[in-house]
């Protein structure tokens, strides 16, 4: 820098004298600054840099260049060279993988038995922009088996047919026998008898067959004495039969012939299968029998019956399933509907084995329910009760009182609010109807003094009335 001095002549030269140095108004300069002057800091951050993160939130930071520091004393820059800063960057949104879980499980859906159990998945963050999806919906169940304690099984069971009588004619005795086809279990109640335990009873049919004894007696002698000849023999019946008993092979007398020669005649069997006797059950599959009778044993080389006299064959017989009887019963009655008074209970029927094969009904439907009045506590009965109207005045005229009674109606009970009198309790008002005649009251006063001193004169008394006649009382007389 420098300083600039203006020069002044104050006495100009003249007539030879000698110039001055400079003229007047010349200037001359010098330097005149010992400090350097302030230089302020020129600077500015860059472009910021790319983002830290391909998704989401991230940061990106530009750094801060000075072009012309600061210098004798020159402002500051507003950060130093190569200071950073940073600002939040985003691009696209990060995928979010749901994140859930099963609760736990719900209470057992009985409280006996084999029942279920619920639990529910709940989600705590779902999925978003394309993240994992969780194992199930929110609110999604799923359920288990859960077993407390085990249900008491009533035993079930019935006694069968019986079987067949132990005679076939006159008394005899027949078992039934008890089968457990459900056991009891767990506490349930048993059943009437053991499986397997018998009982009998006696039977009796009909009076036991007397079969026939009879027999054929000799043969007489052959017509011939060789093959064409015939002889004879005659049936004797010793016991006739009876009660369905065998026949005799042939009546009492009847005779029959046979050929009679040197050389027998072979004789064929004659024979037949009877009738099929009863069955030995009802339903169930049982079985029957029949006999073989022959009439004609084969002889001399003859040919055989198909069977032996008295041989027996059998065949299956009703099939039919046994009838099944429906076993069930009311349950327990259930609470009262109400805390006091008259109210209803119900009770569930419950068939535990249903009919089947034309067995007999239960009473009642599975699930079927009949109710009945129940009685707990008396409902509290508040007391009902009014006063009656007022009866007459006992004064015809002026003030008087009447009277009115409190009639209970409905009395309280069992705790009810009581009446606010009790039943024939009476209260009085005053009454008034028309005022009374008030008849007049007054006499007459004293003699007043005599009109002279003496001779004839008069002296005069005179009539006060202190109550005045009124609403048609009597007035004063003056007499």
């Amino acid at each position: 820098y420098q300083r600039r001095v203006h020069g002044t002549v104050s006495v100009p030269d003249s007539f030879g004298g000698a110039a001055c140095i400079a003229d007047d108004g010349a200037t001359r300069s010098q330097e005149c600054s010992t400090n350097e002057c302030p230089v302020d800091c020129i600077g500015s951050y860059g472009a910021f840099g790319s983002c830290s993160t391909s998704c989401g939130t991230g940061s990106q930071t530009q750094t801060f260049i000075v072009s012309v520091p600061s210098a004798f004393g020159g402002a500051l820059c507003i950060a130093d060279n190569g200071a950073t800063r940073s600002q939040e960057c985003s691009t696209n949104e990060c995928p979010v993988d749901c994140v859930g879980s099963y609760g736990t499980f719900g209470a057992c859906s009985t409280s006996c038995g084999t029942g279920s159990q619920t639990q529910t998945f709940t989600v705590s963050v779902p999925s978003a922009f394309g993240g994992a999806l969780c194992i199930a919906d929110n609110g999604a169940t799923r359920s288990q088996e859960c077993s407390t304690n085990e249900c008491p099984v009533d035993c079930v069971g019935s006694y069968g047919t019986f079987g067949a009588c132990s005679t076939s004619c006159g008394t005899g005795s027949q078992t039934q026998t008890f089968t457990v086809s459900v056991p009891s279990a767990f506490g349930g109640a048993s059943c009437i008898a053991d499986d397997g335990v018998t009982r009998s009873q006696e039977c009796s049919t009909n009076e036991c067959p007397v079969d026939c004894v009879g027999s054929y007696g000799s043969f007489d002698a052959c017509s011939s004495t060789c093959g064409s000849g015939a002889q004879a023999q005659t049936f004797t019946v010793s016991v006739p039969s009876a009660f369905g008993g065998m026949g005799c092979i042939a009546d009492d007398g009847a005779t029959r012939s046979q050929a009679c020669n040197t050389d027998e005649c072979p004789v064929d069997c004659v024979g037949s299968y009877g009738a099929f006797d009863a069955c030995s059950a009802t339903c169930g599959a049982g079985s029957q029998s029949q006999t073989f009778t022959v009439s004609v044993p084969s002889g001399f080389g003859g040919a055989a019956c198909i069977a032996d006299d008295g041989a027996t064959r059998s065949q299956v017989c009703n099939t039919d399933d046994c009838p099944v009887d429906c076993v069930g019963s009311y349950g327990q009655f259930g609470a009262c509907s109400t805390s006091c008074g008259v109210g209803s209970q119900t009770q569930t029927f419950t068939v535990s084995v249903p009919n089947s094969s034309g067995g007999a009904a239960c009473i009642a439907d599975d699930g079927a329910s009949r109710s009945q009045e129940c009685s707990t506590n008396p409902c509290p009965v508040d007391c009902v009760g009014s006063y009656g109207a007022f009866g007459a005045c006992s004064a015809s005229c002026g003030t008087g009182s009447q009277t009115q009674t409190f009639s209970v109606s409905v009395a309280d009970a069992h705790g009810g609010a009581a009446c606010i009198a009790e039943d024939g309790a009476t209260r009085s008002q005053e009454c008034s109807t028309a005022d009374c005649p008030v008849d007049c009251i007054g006499s007459y006063g004293p003699f007043g003094s005599c009109s002279t001193t003496c001779g004839s004169g008069e002296q005069i008394q005179t009539f006060s009335v202190s109550v005045p006649d009124s609403f048609g009382g009597a007035p004063c007389t003056l007499r």
